[in-house]
């Protein structure tokens, strides 16, 4: 269906967050439509809407799952996470494997998306949600307002393809390399997270 285009480093999804990530692979389909990979090789197929995922959850704190949707925001820093629109103001917090591999920073918002990986609940603490407003590129005014941890549906995506986006290579700031997660959020297989850090 896709015939396989091209490879492209991408330059800003880097580095910041830990390692180095893998180049994007693009492909462009019959139609003319770009596909953009990240992560781990998947692809669109069985994959459920992410505005179903709340009731196919329905008795789960976990499941490995395939869904598609709008991508709401990314990471304006480093690409090290993104959410989907789930309609009335809610969304699917996305991170995205072990800081192995990053989306765009800019440009993604509206694009449809597929992720594989596993959709779980979890409780983010205030820190925590304070960081990703910062990483989203909310004012210090913004930021302050947030004052209560939050239960949420969230996702470990271990792959991620992008329709419509081709990056680019950008040349990266001096002192991009120090945004890091890690310390603040671990995503192990239990998702149980100190909501008084």
């Amino acid at each position: 269906m896709k015939k396989f285009l091209m490879l492209l480093a991408v330059g800003t999804l880097m580095a910041s967050c830990g390692s180095e990530p893998e180049p994007a692979k693009v492909e462009i389909a019959d139609n003319g439509k770009s596909y953009s990979y990240y992560g781990a090789e998947i692809t669109d197929e069985g994959a459920i809407p992410v505005t179903e995922l709340v009731q196919k959850m329905a008795g789960n704190e976990s499941m490995e799952v395939k869904i598609s949707g709008k991508i709401k925001e990314t990471c304006v820093k480093a690409g090290c996470w993104m959410s989907l629109d789930l309609g009335n103001n809610e969304d699917v917090m996305v991170f995205l494997g072990d800081h192995d591999f990053f989306v765009p920073t800019s440009g993604a918002n509206g694009l449809n998306c597929f992720v594989e990986g596993k959709a779980y609940y979890d409780t983010l603490s205030v820190d925590w949600l304070q960081h990703l407003a910062e990483d989203a590129g909310r004012t210090a005014e913004e930021i302050a307002l947030i004052t209560e941890p939050e239960y949420k549906l969230a996702f470990h995506a271990d792959g991620v393809i992008i329709e419509g986006y081709v990056p680019v290579e950008e040349v990266e700031e001096e002192g991009e390399h120090d945004h890091d997660h890690d310390h603040d959020h671990d995503h192990d297989a239990d998702h149980e997270h100190d909501t008084d850090k």
